[in-house]
């Protein structure tokens, strides 16, 4: 009932752009024993979503009055040891509607293409109704080695590669200054490497807009 509420109330404003997140569970906080207090995933928004844009509610009741489109988006890591598995979950989020799915940060275009092979082969086996839905590959500009270490060891899904571990830590040993300019040759070359590739990518810079700038100008 919250989440329809929240929908409902978002549509008022005219927000109806939503990305379907289920979120890190609880025991992947820094407090010990932490346990979730809500129910239902990122399928359950989903779910509501489609319902809503039928025009009745999760319970299957019309709506006195139906809501505005919602565009539903999703997520998905961006690296998996099975790739089955990943492959699984892509095709579970297009199966719930998702009209696209935004991947965690890539790092490599080997990674990029596996994860387009994969969401080619999800959108085959749910059938026509995902014809139109898209991949979007997530970007996220490295520019010191403990952001590199921080990625590989505590975000599930993200694969930063030994190369690009090896050249900033080659780089800290002269300075702050020359680790920053080789995390942003690293970055920007890989930025036009992915846009060559598959020019619909997320870019996220942890509010430094003037580093993001700088790489979506490399393709301007």
């Amino acid at each position: 009932i919250a989440l329809q509420s929240a929908l409902l109330g978002a549509n008022e404003y005219d927000i109806r752009a939503i990305l379907a997140l289920t979120g890190d569970p609880a025991s992947m906080s820094d407090q010990p024993g932490t346990k979730g207090v809500f129910e239902g995933n990122s399928t359950l928004l989903l779910d509501i979503i489609k319902c809503f844009n039928g025009g009745i509610d999760y319970a299957g009741k019309p709506l006195d009055e139906r809501p505005g489109t919602i565009y539903p988006f999703a997520v998905s890591s961006a690296f998996a040891k099975n790739p089955r598995n990943l492959q699984k979950k892509l095709r579970q989020k297009l199966e719930h509607d998702a009209m696209a799915i935004i991947t965690q940060p890539v790092y490599s275009t080997e990674n990029a293409g596996m994860l387009l092979e994969l969401f080619e082969k999800a959108k085959v086996e749910v059938g026509s109704k995902a014809a139109d839905a898209q991949l979007i590959l997530g970007f996220f500009p490295i520019t010191k080695l403990r952001t590199a270490q921080f990625l590989t060891s505590h975000v599930p899904g993200v694969d930063v590669p030994k190369e690009w571990h090896e050249a900033l830590y080659e780089a800290k040993n002269s300075g702050d200054e020359a680790q920053e300019k080789r995390g942003r040759e690293l970055s920007g070359r890989l930025f036009e490497a992915l846009y060559a590739l598959h020019p619909r990518i997320h870019v996220m810079a942890a509010n430094n807009f003037a580093l993001a700038k700088e790489m979506i100008s490399l393709v301007r």
